[in-house]
């Protein structure tokens, strides 16, 4: 027994017993919060209800459209765009995709509910059709895998998970949001917008177009926010960077090729 005792007092003692304690208590959370997480958002978003994902489309609509003017681009060149994407998007399996265009700085998102919202500035921006139906089949992969409802789901769940742990207190909650943000979002990005854009490499080769047309746009979406106008534009602030997804599109096209 004393044999034992003095075993237990030599590992406590050790410098190495401590370490691992303070790994094991950072690591736990940081598990949870990369993988834990996203992995149970993943999940959440796969089971809800279609009737959920498009009241919750409509709601981030609202938002979009208080924060955004109608759009000023003719009705000719609005049917123009949309004949176009409609064809991406019935290659992509997704019919029932709903259409805004908006007067703002050059973007385009995806929203959950089978919605995308295309902006003048962006339009006018790439100047091109075609390099316009690139950045949107990039949205469609968005859709077609779910990334923003996932999005959503993990920030969510995060920043309820921090509020169970404070008591429901309202500065918890912004902290909670702040953290997810900050721990969530990136990680997000970097796997959401890499995924996507394989997928829209392969719908524009689908449509008989090259992934240089999405080259092409992230090129001039890198232009303009080098311009010192990087406040204006927010489709290019993603992860990987811009020079990375460029090389990617580059090396798509030439892997169609061969």
């Amino acid at each position: 027994m004393n044999r034992i005792s003095i075993t237990v007092d030599r590992a406590i003692a050790s410098s190495w017993i401590p370490l691992l304690c303070t790994l094991f208590v950072f690591l736990v959370p940081v598990s949870i919060v990369i993988w834990g997480i996203p992995a149970a958002g993943n999940l959440v978003a796969s089971h809800m209800p279609v009737v959920w994902e498009h009241k919750l489309g409509r709601y981030v609509l609202n938002v979009v459209d208080m924060q955004t003017e109608p759009t000023k681009l003719s009705s000719a060149k609005q049917v123009i765009y949309e004949n176009r994407i409609k064809k991406l998007a019935n290659l992509a399996g997704l019919p029932s995709l709903e259409i805004y265009f908006r007067h703002a700085p050059p973007n385009a998102f995806a929203i959950p509910g089978n919605i995308i919202v295309i902006t003048d500035g962006l339009i006018d921006l790439m100047d091109d059709a075609e390099v316009v139906d690139a950045v949107i089949a990039h949205e469609l992969g968005h859709l077609q895998l779910r990334h923003g409802l996932q999005r959503i789901v993990s920030m969510n769940l995060f920043s309820t998970l921090v509020l169970r742990m404070n008591g429901q207190d309202s500065t918890a909650a912004t902290t909670g949001n702040v953290l997810a943000s900050l721990t969530l979002f990136p990680f997000f990005s970097r796997e959401n917008e890499s995924q996507a854009d394989s997928y829209a490499f392969a719908l524009l080769n689908k449509n008989g177009q090259s992934p240089l047309l999405f080259a092409k746009a992230m090129i001039k979406l890198s232009e303009l926010k080098n311009n010192n106008k990087s406040n204006e534009v927010g489709y290019s602030d993603s992860y990987p960077p811009t020079q990375q997804r460029i090389k990617f599109a580059e090396a798509a096209a030439m892997n169609i090729k061969n």
